[in-house]
Formats: C-alpha cells, sequence, structure tokens
C-alpha cells in the first residue's frame, strides 16, 4: 500500500543535505518545506526524511527530542508504524497499521489510548512508513 509517495516537497531537498537525512518537521505538523536540521546518519532510499518527536503522546515508544526516519517509498505492512496526514485534519498522527479491507483501512493510534480507527482511503493526503526511531545523539538541529 504506497499512499501520497509525492506528498510535499519534502523529498525533492534530500540531494542539498550530504551530511544526511533531512528533519522535515515534527509529529505535530508533519513533513513541511522548512528544514530544521538532519539525522548524521545515512539511509539508501531518496525519499526518506526525518520529523522530530514534539511532546509526551508517543512515550514510552518515542520520546520528545527523537526522531523518527520515515520513507514514504516503502510499502506499508500490517504491523508497521505510519505517519498520516488526513485532508481534512491539520498536522499529522502516527498509527499501526492493521489491515485493510477494500476501500477501508483499519489503524491503531500510537498514543496511549491506543484507539482503533477505520478510514476510508479517500480521507487521506498520504501514510508513510516509520523506519526507525532516532535517538537524540543523531540528530543534528541547524
Amino acid at each position: 500500500l504506497l499512499y501520497g509517495i509525492d506528498a510535499g516537497a519534502v523529498h525533492e531537498h534530500n540531494a542539498s543535505y550530504k551530511a544526511g537525512i533531512p528533519v522535515a518537521g515534527n509529529t505535530e505538523t508533519g513533513p513541511t518545506a522548512v528544514r530544521t536540521g538532519y539525522l548524521s546518519l545515512t539511509f539508501t532510499s531518496p525519499h526518506c526524511y526525518a520529523l522530530l518527536v514534539s511532546g509526551t503522546l508517543y512515550a514510552p515508544r518515542m520520546y520528545e527530542g527523537e526522531a523518527i526516519l520515515v520513507d514514504p517509498g516503502i510499502e506499508v505492512q500490517p504491523g508497521d508504524d505510519v505517519v498520516i496526514r488526513f485532508k481534512d485534519e491539520p498536522g499529522v498522527a502516527l498509527y499501526t497499521f492493521v489491515n485493510s479491507r477494500g476501500r477501508q483501512l483499519i489503524v491503531n493510534a500510537l498514543m496511549d489510548n491506543k484507539q482503533r480507527r477505520v478510514i476510508e482511503n479517500d480521507q487521506l493526503e498520504f501514510m508513510h512508513c516509520i523506519v526507525a526511531v532516532v535517538r537524540t545523539n543523531s540528530v543534528i538541529l541547524e
């Protein structure tokens, strides 16, 4: 399941970040065209980007100041953590992808309430796969 691989201008700028993977926003706003830093590591996908974890909403899995490494080019499989932006809601939210059924997706919130949500495909702007949580020592802010 690939949803919104071309979402935003995030992917066009990776080549200019020779030092690592661009930090393209946070877990509240989602990816934006403004870069705030980079991750001091390399990854083989030219489409990957990072988001800084903001707040304590996703603890204990992710803590404020850490980054999540996101690759929109990876096909999402059941059990994968994902970043979702809805067409009619501001910002993004983090979920675990459970399954798809017809034109519906089933996800569980990564927040402490673990709320299950059924989403129609046409409600999504994008759904990108989270491939890693990066600890603070690899996050370099500009």
